[in-house]
């Protein structure tokens, strides 16, 4: 029995950030005098996040952004995502999808897909439009942890980039 390898594992329970901060892990008696179970009541706390803003600028006059998160989506640690900005001169959306035990083993797996849209202006007049640019994606991530504390990530990205250099 290492009281400071249960003191770590409590720790690393307690930094996934799914359960409730008072968690604690109790000892009890085991089936001989050398034996000791280690008892632990968890209780998932909630995981989502839902962010809505709005807001006026002088340049871009309102502004909207939404997003939408679940960090332990099914239980399973899995993080699914979106979110969705509207301006006057950009917009934009993105949807993503993290596996973390890809075919049950310690790779982490995740993709997003994303469209934005950029109006750029002349800044000595608004009213007139210097380019447009769109473009529209996707990346995949992949990684796997080499101990504890280090995780080594690949990435792999495509973008389309539209480019309209036409004045209004």
């Amino acid at each position: 029995f290492n009281s400071i390898q249960v003191k770590r594992t409590s720790d690393r329970i307690k930094s996934l950030g799914y359960f409730q901060e008072d968690l604690e892990v109790e000892q009890e008696q085991g089936s001989g005098a050398d034996r000791i179970v280690l008892v632990t009541n968890v209780e998932e706390k909630p995981t989502g996040q839902l962010s809505l803003s709005a807001g006026f600028s002088s340049i871009e006059n309102f502004i909207f952004q939404g997003s939408i998160e679940q960090s332990n989506f099914r239980g399973k640690g899995q993080q699914l995502r979106a979110s969705v900005s509207y301006s006057s001169y950009s917009k934009s959306a993105e949807i993503g999808f993290t596996e973390p035990y890809f075919l049950d083993k310690s790779i982490a797996l995740a993709g997003d897909i994303f469209r934005r849209d950029v109006n750029s202006f002349s800044p000595f007049d608004r009213d007139v439009t210097t380019y447009q640019q769109a473009t529209t994606g996707f990346q995949i991530r992949t990684g796997v942890p080499i101990n504890e504390f280090l995780f080594f990530q690949g990435r792999y990205g495509l973008n389309y980039d539209d480019v309209d250099l036409s004045r209004d």
